[in-house]
């Protein structure tokens, strides 16, 4: 990465890292669950604090996780994405639905929470650089003009945000 950025930077253009984009190492998933687990929080902020240490002279826009909604939902609750866990035994092996996204939402969101708490205290004044995430909304319009869909559509947009 050091001369991708290094060239990035000698052509004036400003470099945006996504540190989670739906890419968690197997061997995390495989050793305790990977999301499920709260030992995530501890790897995923010792990962961002050796990012923030070996690019942040360069990077100057820092996103802790792409669209925490999508991978906790459709990883464990549709297994449609990795690592494919649901409730529905003719498309997923393992998995509870009713459970396991609400737990990858909650270890990912208090993730992202530690590690802008770091970037925070030991780098942002130093490095001059901002942080924040990447969140996804699947807007909804209600079918109609009736109170009953416009209440229907605000619900939902209301759950996604």
């Amino acid at each position: 990465y050091n001369n991708i950025f290094n060239v990035l930077v000698a052509a004036n253009i400003d470099i945006i890292v996504t540190l989670y984009h739906w890419d968690l190492p197997s061997s995390l998933h495989n050793e305790y669950g990977g999301w499920l687990d709260e030992q995530i929080i501890t790897d995923f902020l010792y990962y961002s604090d050796i990012c923030f240490n070996l690019f942040g002279d360069r990077v100057k826009i820092w996103a802790t996780l792409n669209e925490p909604w999508t991978f906790a939902f459709m990883g464990y609750g549709a297994g449609a994405f990795a690592p494919g866990r649901c409730s529905d035994r003719s498309k997923c092996a393992h998995g509870d639905s009713s459970i396991e996204p609400y737990i990858v939402a909650h270890n990912s969101l208090n993730a992202h929470a530690a590690v802008v708490n770091l970037y925070r205290q030991k780098y942002q004044n130093i490095q001059k650089g901002i942080i924040g995430i990447v969140l996804n909304l699947d807007w909804a319009e209600p079918l109609t003009k009736s109170e009953i869909n416009k209440a229907a559509a605000n619900r939902k947009n209301e759950f996604q945000f």
